[in-house]
């Protein structure tokens, strides 16, 4: 499991494939939590004036009581899954034993969120 606590100036993450040069990131749509496309997933989360957001990257299940906003696939061709800012700054990177992941996304509250779990679901392990 890897995690983070940080300041998100702008208030997005990001979960990609940094590798994909083709991956396209989904259009913002205000009140919106998550958005997506098959290479890329955006999650809101609360402003660095409301203080540091804590961010995982897991392939653990999380008994925590969090609620889901998001269970998709993302295509990584590059078998890389990384959690950037709107910066491209890489905050939690995993290589994965596929070219597509299961993720969900898990959050301690649907508007704005101060902690954000991106879960590699078990058919989709994280590499050791």
């Amino acid at each position: 499991m890897s995690a983070v606590s940080v300041e998100v100036h702008d208030g997005i993450l990001f979960v990609l494939d940094p590798t994909n040069k083709g991956a396209v990131v989904p259009r913002y749509v205000e009140g919106q939590l998550v958005s997506a496309t098959d290479t890329c997933v955006s999650v809101a989360t609360q402003a660095a004036v409301d203080g540091p957001v804590h961010v995982e990257l897991t392939s653990a299940q999380d008994d925590r009581s969090l609620r889901r906003v998001f269970r998709g696939a993302v295509l990584t061709p590059g078998s890389k899954l990384a959690v950037v800012t709107s910066q491209f700054e890489r905050l939690l990177e995993a290589e994965t034993t596929s070219q597509d992941v299961h993720l969900t996304i898990l959050v301690d509250d649907p508007k704005i969120p101060g902690e954000v779990v991106f879960y590699i679901e078990p058919s989709k392990r994280l590499r050791k």
